[in-house]
């Protein structure tokens, strides 16, 4: 199946929060993850916009990676560095 996928996310690196955004997708089963360096689930939400608002408040500055899932299949990864 032809997946066209367009995905970013900013600001990147962030102090706070960042934004997902997504054009031209299907939100029909679509979420994110996000994990630190250890592989540690931090946070996961469906995504139903095409600007979804996730908070970095409270996580460590370091480096963490974002996946976008579409019925349980990574789509892509973002690695999301915090100051």
């Amino acid at each position: 199946e032809n997946i066209i996928l367009e995905v970013s996310v900013y600001p990147n690196p962030t102090r706070h929060n960042v934004t997902l955004l997504l054009d031209n997708l299907n939100f029909e089963d679509l979420s994110f993850v996000l994990y630190d360096l250890s592989g540690r689930l931090l946070q996961q939400d469906e995504i139903t916009a095409e600007e979804t608002p996730i908070s970095m408040d409270g996580f460590a500055s370091a480096t963490y990676f974002l996946n976008i899932i579409n019925s349980n299949k990574l789509l892509k990864t973002f690695k999301i560095i915090k100051h």
